[in-house]
């Protein structure tokens, strides 16, 4: 599937590459799903542009993630999205950033599409007239795609504390939650430390204009907020776990507490029974008919009289 931003600014989408007849002065933007080598290659014979290997991206140097040949640019990134379930993962853009157009290739299978982002920020697009204009606009979208991303889990992390405040128990469940959350936060982050990183590529390029480079600067300083953002949420789940952890230790401490209770409430009665179990010739209750009533009676009394004393001391 390709999604097409056309300058007018229409999203049409075409099935294929074999059925693609839009002519080149006509696009601003295009995403393609999937599309491998072979796929690269007979785009770029359609509309004039060289390929660089895909198979780059995989690397984890950032030099394989920003590579500037013959006056073109082409960057692999990651950018998160959230799924069906509410969760956030992570896929790899393969953008080639050619003198008039950006071609955005996305490996797996997304419910949104990138030129739809790049579109929100239609009040722009008359003003792109270039590959270079379309990357600021489309870092740019990025960066309120992004704040968008940290509002949704910052609003996980305050529902969460709501529920986590309400839980008696705290169950194994509760717990993956919060994992799952933080690993949601730390996927935003090393995204965005990668987004950074670009910037920071982009602004060395020598084919990027003064006035852009000044732009990436202010974009930048946007991300570096939205950072903040980022380390506030850590530091709400690291409280959060402290909560957990703190109501777990006073779960045990109950336990404990009662276990002991019980303990000391069984001892005076095992100690009477002891006494009564010796069964001596000269006791004097041995052949006292109330004798088994009244040791009864005794144990009970003795487990009463524990739970008083422990009663006024506040123990209990």
């Amino acid at each position: 599937m390709i999604d097409i931003l056309l300058k007018n600014g229409e999203i049409k989408k075409i099935p294929n590459l074999e059925e693609f007849d839009i002519s080149r002065e006509e696009i601003l933007s295009m995403q393609l799903t999937g599309a491998n080598e072979n796929d690269i290659a007979l785009l770029s014979k359609k509309l004039n542009f060289i390929v660089q290997p895909l198979d780059k991206r995989n690397e984890i140097e950032i030099s394989s993630r920003y590579v500037e040949v013959d006056s073109q640019i082409f960057l692999n990134l990651t950018i998160p999205y959230v799924t069906r379930q509410q969760t956030i993962k992570e896929d790899q853009v393969h953008i080639i950033i050619l003198h008039d157009l950006l071609v955005l290739n996305v490996k797996g299978t997304w419910d949104i599409s990138l030129n739809q982002i790049i579109k929100s920020r239609s009040f722009y697009l008359n003003r792109a007239n270039s590959g270079e204009d379309l990357i600021l606009l489309f870092i740019a979208s990025l960066t309120d795609y992004y704040a968008d991303l940290i509002e949704l889990v910052s609003k996980k992390v305050k529902r969460y504390f709501e529920e986590v405040m309400s839980v008696k128990n705290i169950s194994i469940e509760e717990l993956d939650n919060l994992t799952k959350i933080k690993l949601d936060n730390i996927q935003l982050k090393e995204c965005l430390i990668e987004l950074q990183r670009i910037i920071l590529q982009l602004r060395r390029s020598p084919f990027i204009k003064e006035k852009n480079k000044k732009l990436l600067i202010s974009e930048n300083k946007d991300l570096s907020v939205i950072n903040g953002h980022i380390k506030y949420n850590f530091d709400r789940l690291n409280d959060l776990k402290e909560n957990i952890s703190s109501k777990i230790e006073l779960e045990q401490n109950n336990i404990i507490k009662i276990f002991t209770v019980v303990t000391v409430c069984i001892a005076p009665p095992s100690l009477i029974a002891g006494i009564y179990g010796m069964n001596f010739a000269a006791m004097p209750e041995l052949r006292w008919g109330l004798g088994y009533p009244f040791a009864i009676l005794l144990m009970v009394f003795s487990i009463v009289l524990t739970l008083l004393i422990l009663k006024l001391k506040k123990w209990i």
